[in-house]
């Protein structure tokens, strides 16, 4: 009897023992054995209820476009005042010249004066000039008659040519060539005097006209 009822003993003791180890077992493997599992991010708390926002991307940033440049004050604007149309002329002449072919020319044939005033027309850089005229000195002595003259106020070269007639009945032609201020002459007298028909000038000529039209108070009325 002693002997059944160890052997009892046993196996109540088994059958005891063995849930409590099944239990353990199944918690163990459902905590891990480092710890608690992770919680998911989804269900992570936000710190102190502050969002983190993600920086706009250059593609969603509007576009800003460039100012456009304002002009600069005192710079002037060739392209919309350039000289143009008709105004008055003015136009100084002077120098000094020697015969050509032949003959002399007296102390006051040899310096020539000459005034300009009449109309000037502009179409930037060109400037055409027609004016009545007044001379003094050369071949003609002193006289009165009518020039044209084209310039181009950008490079200076400049071309004229002209006619004379003096009070001693001297008819006088001559046609020049310039480049800024200076000039050079040829002048042809149809006198059939003793002395030089043909005298090269060099003259220092000064085109108050085209300088005015040049000048920016001038082009900023201009159209």
């Amino acid at each position: 009897m002693t002997r059944w009822r160890a052997l009892l003993s046993v196996l109540v003791l088994s059958t005891s023992v063995a849930p409590n180890a099944q239990a353990q077992n199944a918690d163990t493997a459902a905590v891990g054995p480092s710890g608690p599992p992770p919680t998911p991010a989804s269900t992570q708390p936000q710190a102190a209820g502050i969002r983190k926002e993600e920086a706009p991307s250059a593609s969603d940033q509007p576009r800003r476009e460039a100012p456009a440049k304002a002009a600069k004050p005192g710079v002037l604007d060739l392209s919309v005042n350039l000289a143009r149309g008709p105004s008055w002329d003015v136009s100084l002449e002077g120098g000094g010249g020697v015969p050509l072919g032949g003959g002399e020319l007296d102390r006051h044939s040899r310096f020539m004066g000459r005034l300009r005033v009449g109309l000037l027309l502009a179409s930037e850089p060109l400037f055409l000039a027609i004016g009545a005229v007044g001379e003094l000195g050369g071949l003609v002595g002193a006289g009165a008659g009518l020039q044209v003259e084209i310039l181009n106020a950008y490079s200076g070269l400049s071309a004229h040519t002209g006619v004379v007639y003096g009070g001693d009945r001297r008819l006088t032609t001559h046609l020049g060539v310039g480049l800024a201020i200076f000039a050079i002459e040829w002048t042809h007298s149809y006198d059939h005097r003793p002395e030089a028909r043909n005298a090269l000038f060099f003259k220092v000529h000064v085109p108050i006209g085209v300088i005015v039209r040049m000048m920016p108070h001038s082009r900023s009325g201009a159209r």
